[in-house]
This record gives structure tokens, C-alpha cells and sequence, in this order.
């Protein structure tokens, strides 16, 4: 996570706002699109600023569980994906965040073959939909019958067509 106002090229924050709107062609120019052009910035909402600049985000969670009992050392991982990432890709992100703790104190890092993907309350998702699109992971998740089995309804965003 970004904590100063540089960016990773050395570029600071104005420098790469004043990029950003000089592509006006890229999103339009506005608060929102500005705003979450910002480097190290949370966008407030999937459906909003992101939208405008033709990007759908879809927030999740991942809890390093090892026998059954949360892993404070490798901690919550929360963030934003882009929809049309593959879900074993942002498997592969989360595993190569939390190997930078794990390997301190383990001799091997993880891998993917020795971790499941679970919904909230321990349930695996649906066989075969690991190979995804997340868009299409989440979808299948939670419309029709499945919606009342993986996620409860307080935490259902739709996401258009």
C-alpha cells in the first residue's frame, strides 16, 4: 500500500494527476475521475468514479486460515479487483503478498495446491468456477438459487450486464 504522496516512478501526485488529464480521451474530467486517478487513493465506490472511467472493481476479503484458526501474522487482506482479472490471478496476488511473511518463518512459500478458496462461513464455491473470469465468479455466485446460499444479502452488490 502506498503511504506517501510519490509515486513508484518518482512522479508526484500533481505530476501524475496533470498526466491524467492531459489523456482527456481516457475518462472524463471530473472530481471523480480526478479523485480516483489519485495514487494510493480508495475508490469510494465501484459503481461510481470507477465506472466513469469504464472500470468495474469488485471488492474482496481474503482471511489466511491454517487448521481452522484465523492467522494474525499473515493478517486480512482486502482490496479491489478489476472484474475481468481471472480469480486464480488474484489467488496467485494474495498468495505472493502473504509468502513475504509466510517464508520468514516457514522454509518453503505457499502454493496455490495447498490453499482453498471458501466463502464466509467456510462454504467452497461452486466446482470449476476457480477458472473464472471475476465478474463471472461473482456472478454465479449470487444471482438465482446461489444468491441465498454464498452470500447474505446485506453484502450483494449488482454488477451489470
Amino acid at each position: 500500500m502506498q503511504t506517501s504522496s510519490r509515486t513508484q516512478a518518482g512522479h508526484s501526485t500533481n505530476d501524475h494527476l496533470a498526466q491524467a488529464a492531459s489523456s482527456a480521451s481516457a475518462f472524463p474530467l471530473t472530481t471523480e475521475s480526478l479523485n480516483a486517478a489519485r495514487p494510493g487513493r480508495m475508490p469510494a465506490s465501484p459503481d461510481s468514479q470507477n465506472q466513469a472511467m469504464g472500470v468495474r472493481l469488485i471488492w474482496l476479503t481474503f482471511q489466511a486460515r491454517v487448521s481452522k484458526k484465523l492467522d494474525t501474522r499473515l493478517g486480512m487482506h482486502m482490496a479491489a479487483y478489476e472484474d475481468n482479472l481471472l480469480i486464480e490471478d488474484i489467488i496467485a496476488r494474495v498468495l505472493e503478498i502473504w509468502n513475504t511473511t509466510w517464508v520468514g518463518k516457514y522454509p518453503k512459500a505457499l502454493r496455490r495446491d495447498e490453499v482453498l478458496l471458501r466463502f464466509e462461513g467456510n462454504k467452497l464455491p461452486i466446482p470449476g468456477s476457480d477458472i473464472l473470469l471475476l465478474a463471472d465468479f461473482y456472478r454465479l455466485h449470487t444471482t438465482g438459487a446461489n444468491k441465498e446460499i454464498y452470500v447474505p444479502k446485506t453484502r450483494i452488490r449488482k454488477i451489470p450486464p
